[in-house]
């Protein structure tokens, strides 16, 4: 996902009591590439329909996929949070995907793993911390001087699934020309010159059934 805007800050803060009074994240699947071996892309009315296994999205839910990426993990992570997945509480960073599916969380609540790319606030990778393997969530920045470029994908351990959007749902008539595109894929979204950065973020959330598969990752 990327877009040009001139002196656009990093939003800072701490999102409040993210827990929505009624989960359902629990009826949402797992997205999974059918052991597709690469990079599988599909429509807007693709990915929902995949999305509505079980039930049909509610409108707020279709308006945080109109979103784009960051929609979609805030979506599956089932906090409720409308802007930045990383902003949820106790959300903790990590330079590696095993280290961020290792992270142990308390009885009661479950791991979700969602990738978050964009450039390196300090211009190098962080040190992570000796015991933890931590490094800051905001070790990654969405913004770069006159630039805005960043990305984000959900991981499914139960499917080694990646899954992600292109851009948010610019409206008629753009939309007609740049349509919304999901990827599902074994690999994380590729980095570039203008992405050249990531870190895979743990969030601990109410344990649902979020993930129904068999694959471990």
């Amino acid at each position: 996902m990327v877009v040009h805007e001139a002196h656009l800050e990093e939003e800072h803060g701490v999102a409040g009591d993210t827990q929505r009074d009624s989960l359902q994240v629990n009826s949402l699947p797992a997205l999974d590439t059918h052991d597709f071996n690469g990079l599988h892309e599909i429509s807007r009315p693709e990915l929902v329909k995949l999305m509505s296994k079980f039930r049909s999205l509610s409108q707020e839910e279709n308006a945080n996929l109109d979103r784009g990426c960051p929609g979609l993990a805030c979506l599956y992570q089932g906090l409720g949070l409308k802007r930045w997945p990383e902003l949820a509480r106790g959300t903790r960073a990590y330079l590696s995907r095993e280290d961020a599916l290792n992270h142990r969380c308390p009885d009661g609540q479950e791991n979700f793993v969602f990738l978050k790319q964009g450039c390196w606030l300090t211009g190098n990778a962080p040190k992570p911390n000796p015991t933890t393997g931590e490094v800051p969530v905001s070790s990654v920045t969405r913004s770069k001087p006159g630039f805005y470029t960043f990305n984000y994908a959900v991981y499914f351990p139960s499917t080694a699934t990646y899954a992600w959007i292109n851009h948010r749902d610019y409206g008629f008539p753009v939309n007609r020309i740049r349509p919304q595109k999901a990827y599902l894929s074994p690999f994380p979204p590729p980095l570039n010159d203008y992405r050249p950065a990531q870190i895979y973020c743990s969030t601990c959330r109410p344990a649902t059934e979020i993930e129904l598969g068999q694959k471990n990752p």
